[in-house]
């Protein structure tokens, strides 16, 4: 049956149910994906092309000790044994990343003065095609990234005879997006990693940019199948920052040393004498993302 065949009671009653813990702790990811199967094939998302050029994502890590990382393969996706996330499931390998620093540093949880994050920046030297999106219509507004990528962009008709529908399930999925989730509930993400793979299914994306759940709307997450990615982005800068203060919005960081990149391979470091303390915050994101705004 397709979406337009479907009452708009029907999938609020069909969301609404996979919306609930028990359920989704109930039927799990298989349950998620069988339900959410024949909802996805019907549903207008937005999915667009990012084109290579001058703008910049970023990966990050904390540092467990003060050591610095040797390669751009330790900055890169985790292993295939990782945990599950907000799009992985246990044992599926995803690179997460964001095109704001503010957002790296927001989504790593227990960041406390006197920690170690280092950050990788990468630029696309191939366009990201099909890229399938989460909250399109708001995130495009309010990042001011993704806004000036997609000038030209458009917001779904409203006079379509299912905008309806789909505000509902972009609704939802945004909020589930957006769901913080503790340790030890990881299977509240079943219903947006079953989201993630028939989304990647239907529209043979390699790439979803959605909310971050520690920005709200105003900036947004990617994640990318890591081995695709390889051929997609270059790395041309690492950075060792110290976190100085930080109460989880604001961040007081020092950039205590810098590795230029041309490309995947060693890193090879080198340490800032006397770094200057500089401040993150939502408020402040910087028009040029390569630049972190300096604290007056």
């Amino acid at each position: 049956m397709l979406l337009s065949d479907k009452s708009i009671d029907k999938i609020k009653s069909d969301f609404n149910r996979l919306t609930e813990p028990l359920i989704k702790k109930n039927i799990g990811l298989d349950g998620c994906i069988a339900t959410l199967n024949e909802y996805v094939q019907g549903y207008d998302a937005k999915r667009l092309n990012l084109h290579a050029g001058n703008w910049f994502l970023y990966r990050a890590r904390p540092n467990l000790t003060t050591d610095f990382f040797k390669s751009t393969d330790d900055l890169w996706a985790p292993p295939r044994g990782a945990s599950k996330g907000r799009v992985n499931d246990i044992g599926e390998s995803e690179l997460y990343c964001s095109d704001h620093v503010i957002t790296c540093l927001a989504e790593m949880r227990d960041l406390k003065a006197g920690d170690h994050v280092t950050f990788m920046t990468m630029i696309p030297i191939k366009d990201i095609n099909n890229v399938s999106f989460v909250c399109a219509d708001q995130l495009i507004e309010f990042d001011n990234i993704l806004s000036g990528l997609f000038t030209s962009y458009s917001k779904r008709d409203v006079n379509h005879p299912d905008f309806e529908k789909f505000q509902f399930i972009d609704e939802t999925m945004t909020k589930e997006f957006q769901l913080k989730v503790n340790d030890g509930d990881e299977y509240l993400y079943n219903l947006t990693i079953a989201w993630r793979k028939l989304c990647f299914k239907y529209s043979k994306s390699i790439c979803l940019v959605y909310p971050s759940a520690r920005s709200g709307l105003h900036t947004a997450n990617f994640a990318l199948d890591p081995d695709i990615a390889k051929g997609l982005l270059k790395p041309i800068e690492a950075s060792r920052m110290k976190i100085e203060w930080t109460d989880g919005t604001r961040y007081d960081i020092r950039i205590d040393a810098k590795a230029d990149l041309n490309g995947f391979g060693v890193l090879d470091w080198k340490e800032i004498d006397d770094p200057k303390l500089e401040c993150i915050t939502h408020e402040r994101v910087s028009a040029n993302p390569f630049e972190i705004p300096h604290s007056n």
